[in-house]
Formats: structure tokens, sequence, C-alpha cells
């Protein structure tokens, strides 16, 4: 047997991502959207629920949120924990979140049991009551979780930050109090869930191992007239008040390392230049192997990690570095970040970096559209814009031509170190 030459790499297989299963997209009888991604060979379904009930939409602080974890604690039908032993007999798992802009309720079940786990996915999105008793529980155990993250530097640096970019008025700013948990009740919930949580401000993603009984399970229970509410989602506007100051402080005693929170206000993923500048993101600091993990963590110590991204919202976007270091180095930390974002406008890339950034993008893709599940997930990420499979396509094909000339190019347009605003929290 051959003994591989340890002094010879091994031969790079190009990365190639073949066709996408595009979803098949049908309405209901009361025209609520549902998307189907059929595959898998396991006999097991997961099936999203999309409104358009998220931070951006609520009046009052927590509301979106307390409404979205508060949905399996209790129905007219089901008390909170008959729903838990249904879901735990059937073996299926329900997950609700919320976002700037969406709450999601997501089902994961085995094919078989699809009209038991449904019938009980129902009964939360149409019939929650929102019961005083697991009311106070939710709230005490999340105003104690707000307690605990508040003695945290990157939370304060993160929700300063938020503050500073959007303005005190805004949605995306995640402005709270301690006091905001005791001024929730379920009569606001229930206000709001009712003029949300209805079939025309809805849309459904399903996907795995979907048989010829889906469609008339999810018509029977979600195709009907008895939750439309004749409600859809504000088309609300809110203006974006970017604070003048550049640079912002926030004490915290006892702290023994500092929260560095960079960024600026952008653009979201329907911009042109998104696709392009998420690539120059990764490059910067979206990867073990990054520049500023080389500079920041490899070559000075100073952190054990440290990331860059652009974020999309439906609303905006925005650029931001991330980074916690000793409190004795804050200063010559800020230094190497913004010595690298000069490094950005100033040189260009070399080929082999591209190349790298250019394999990793791509591998990280593959994980993406791995399975009917990652599928969906990818879908959802950009059907909440209004687009389809095409923005990956269109995803891959910049990745696979930028050029390092690009790259300095749009460092010069929006990475100027001078647009940033800048967020340090420690002792």
């Amino acid at each position: 047997m051959l003994k591989p030459d340890r002094k010879v790499a091994p031969y790079i297989k190009p990365i190639v991502i073949n066709e996408f299963i595009e979803p098949e997209n049908i309405q209901l009888k009361n025209k609520l959207p549902v998307y189907l991604i059929s595959g898998g060979t396991q006999p097991v379904v997961k099936i999203d629920f999309i409104f358009q009930a998220g931070y951006w939409y609520q009046k009052q602080p927590l509301i979106a949120s307390t409404v979205s974890s508060m949905l399996i604690e209790g129905s007219k039908k089901y008390t909170s924990s008959e729903i838990a032993e249904k879901l735990d007999y059937y073996g299926a798992f329900l997950s609700q979140n919320s976002n700037n802009d969406t709450a999601i309720v997501t089902l994961y079940t085995l094919t078989k049991f699809l009209p038991e786990t449904l019938d009980i996915t129902e009964e939360i999105i149409k019939n929650s009551i929102f019961p005083e008793r697991e009311l106070k529980i939710n709230l005490k155990r999340r105003k104690q979780m707000f307690l605990v993250e508040q003695e945290r530097t990157r939370t304060l640096a993160n929700r300063k930050l938020n503050e500073v970019l959007f303005g005190n008025n805004h949605p995306y700013s995640k402005i709270l109090k301690a006091d905001d948990y005791d001024n929730i009740n379920s009569e606001s919930l229930l206000s709001y869930y009712d003029y949300y949580f209805s079939s025309l401000n809805c849309k459904v993603i399903a996907a795995g191992n979907l048989d010829t009984k889906f469609l008339t399970l999810i018509e029977e229970r979600f195709g009907s007239d008895d939750w439309i509410k004749k409600n859809k989602h504000d088309d609300l506007v809110y203006a974006i008040q970017t604070k003048s100051k550049k640079k912002h402080y926030v004490k915290k005693e006892g702290a023994v390392q500092s929260a560095i929170s960079i960024g600026k206000v952008l653009f979201n993923r329907l911009h042109t230049d998104f696709m392009e500048l998420k690539f120059l993101t990764v490059l910067f600091g979206g990867y073990f192997g990054s520049r500023l993990m080389k500079n920041i963590r490899e070559e000075k110590g100073y952190t054990y990690g440290i990331s860059s991204s652009v974020v999309s919202f439906l609303h905006s976007g925005i650029f931001v570095i991330n980074t916690e270091v000793k409190s004795e180095v804050t200063n010559n930390a800020l230094k190497e970040i913004y010595y690298e974002l000069d490094r950005l406008k100033e040189e260009l890339v070399p080929e082999n970096e591209l190349e790298k950034v250019k394999n990793y993008i791509l591998g990280d893709l593959l994980i993406m559209f791995d399975g009917p599940f990652a599928l969906s997930d990818s879908f959802r990420l950009v059907n909440d814009y209004n687009l389809n499979f095409n923005y990956y396509k269109q995803y891959i094909e910049k990745i696979k031509n930028i050029t390092s000339e690009r790259i300095k190019e749009l460092a010069t347009m929006y990475l100027d170190k001078s647009d940033m605003i800048e967020i340090v929290a420690g002792p």
C-alpha cells in the first residue's frame, strides 16, 4: 500500500452546487399561501407558520415576544400540561419564536402522527388564551434572565449600538427596562394575538416526507374562514434616527472585560451590493481564518473571538463588528480593528486569500441546502423579502466572480471608519 506524500497538498475539488428543489406554491381555500418542499427518506415533516407579527408591529415593549413564548401555555381546548403531554406522546416538537419582523411557529413531527400533531398546532394558533398563572411565571422567568443579561458587557454594548444606530423610538432599537416585564397582561396579549395571528397575515412552508394526505390535512385545519379575521399586518413606517455622536462608553463596575461593538446602518439583502458586501464581511471577520481573527486573536492574543457581519432586516440592515477583550488592551484592540478596516480600502486582497474565502462560503452554502429541512430554512430566509431560490443562484455567481478590485471599491464606499459608531462597555 502506497503511503501518501505529506509534502504534497491534496487535490482540492471545486465546489459545485446543483439545481435547487423549487418549492411547490399552492393556496388554500382562504388564500393562505403554502410552500411545499418534498424530499428525504425519513418519515418526518417540518412545518413553519410564519406571521408578520414581530417587534416592528408592537405598540408596547415585549408584546410580540411574550405572545410567541406563551402560545403553548394554554388554549380553549388544552391546558399547558396537556399540550406538553400530547407532544411528548407523539414524539413531536413545537417551537415558537419572534424576531424584528416575524413570529414563527414550527412543528416537527412524524408523518404518521400529522393528524394528531396538527390538531394541537391548530389549537395554539387559533385558540390560545394566555392564562394569568402561566403568564406570571413566564414574565418572572424572563425578567430574571433579562437582569442576568444586563450584567454582561456584551449585552450592554450590543443594546447600546442598536439604540444609537436606530434611535430611541425605532422597533429595531430593542430598548428594554426591567419594569417592562411588569406592564404585560393577558388582555394586551390577546389583542395583539387576535389582530396579527390570522390567515391573511400568515404563510406556511412545509418540508420533508409529504405524502398525498398532507394537503388534505392542512386544508382541513387551516384553509377555512374561521381565522381570516379580516386583519392584515399594518404597513408601518419608522424613521431611523442615528445619533450624531460616534463614540459611546457604557460603564460596568466590576467587569474584567470590555465588550466592543462597532457598526453602521446600511441596507438589507434587496440592495444590489448586499451579496458582495456579505462576501467582504466574511473575509474581514466572518470565519475562523478571517483577518480580524488572525490579527486580534492569533497574533495579538487580545480576544478569544471577534466577528463582523452584515445583518439584513425587512426594513433596514446593519454592518457590525463584535468582540470582547481584556479591559487593559481595549484601546489596542480598537486600533487594530481600524487598521484592518483601512487595509481593505488601501490594499488589494491577494488572490490566494480570495480563493480561500470563495471556497469557504460555497462550502457553507452546501450545508444550507443539505436536505429538505435546510432547504426550507434557506427558502424562508429569502421568501420574507418576496425572493426565491434565484437569489442564491445569483449569490453563487457573485461569489465566483468577485475580484480584489471590487472588494476595495466596496470597502471604500461602505466601510470607512469615520462613518462607524463605536460602543465600548466595560469597567
